[in-house]
């Protein structure tokens, strides 16, 4: 949840730079950020006790996929 919150706080600050000049960088410093190999055992279960944890993966994997799109076009 919290890898989805910081994506979201990230495309903010992308957005914010689509108006800037020139190119730009965005530096993140994160101690515990889980990108890839997200463990199951580490998610939170879902409460009807479906699968919850595909869910996580993918919202990070659509979310990586729009940042990476949005920093693209705000160069």
């Amino acid at each position: 949840m919290f890898t989805v919150e910081t994506l979201g706080a990230i495309q903010y600050v992308i957005d914010g730079f689509r108006d800037m000049p020139g190119r730009k960088s965005l530096v993140l410093f994160s101690e515990d950020l889980r990108l890839h190999d997200l463990e199951p055992g580490l998610l939170p279960k879902p409460m009807n006790g479906g699968g919850g944890s595909t869910v996580f993966v993918e919202q990070i994997t659509q979310g990586m996929h729009r940042l990476v799109d949005a920093a693209n076009r705000a160069s």
